[in-house]
């Protein structure tokens, strides 16, 4: 369990899993069609299920988070591997073994660790409505 005096993860954004994140960028694309009580019932559930994700995450990583942040230089697939990934995972991203983003393909390229804040960039940049 954290500390009294510490923040909790889940109110630091760049501690979030992609899951968390995903959940953050819906509710803000619900906020932008507007004032209805069914986008605000909306809110609240995509609201609840990102705190669902959240008490997942922390009871799983029980002490810290410490999230690596990885970018294939070649398909652009980005990955988020967190110390408590198994070693063999952490391995088969890092060597390349992943699906290629746009050819649905195996990619082989070495995947590169990247800081959180253009992990941040280039997933706040993408948009599945368009």
């Amino acid at each position: 369990m954290e500390e009294k005096n510490q923040i909790l993860r889940r109110a630091q954004m760049w501690q979030w899993c992609c899951a968390e994140i995903l959940i953050h960028q819906s509710m803000q694309e619900v906020e932008k069609m507007g004032a209805d009580e069914r986008l605000t019932k909306a809110i609240t559930l995509l609201s609840d299920a990102k705190n669902a994700v959240a008490d997942f995450v922390d009871q799983v990583n029980e002490k810290n988070y410490h999230p690596h942040y990885f970018k294939c230089p070649e398909c652009g697939q980005v990955v988020v591997i967190h110390d408590k990934t198994p070693e063999w995972l952490v391995n088969e991203m890092k060597i390349g073994i992943h699906r290629h983003k746009t050819l649905e393909i195996p990619c082989r390229v070495q995947m590169i660790e990247i800081s959180f804040e253009e992990y941040w960039n280039l997933v706040n940049n993408v948009n599945p409505c368009k």
